[in-house]
């Protein structure tokens, strides 16, 4: 019997690839390798027990593991339109 839900995912992940990404680059050190990323943002907020509320967010991005050829660590950088 065929894997229904691994045969989707790994659909998915290639339209994701193809039609949700662009171009980044990630940094190691002195090395710069250009891959396909797509970012993701998530928002949240903290409300202390006075009622004032901290908010802020955090950006990720999802790259393929084939496409960038090393094992990700500590420190590298991931520049996208001029942020890092």
């Amino acid at each position: 019997m065929v894997d229904l839900l691994r045969k989707g995912s790994e659909w998915l992940e290639q339209r994701r690839t193809t039609h949700c990404s662009s171009p980044v680059e990630y940094r190691r050190g002195e090395d710069a390798h250009v891959v396909q990323a797509t970012r993701g943002k998530t928002d949240y907020e903290v409300a202390d027990d006075y009622g004032a509320t901290i908010g802020s967010h955090v950006v990720d991005f999802l790259i393929m593991a084939d496409e960038l050829n090393l094992k990700p660590e500590p420190g590298d950088v991931v520049v996208s339109d001029g942020y890092r």
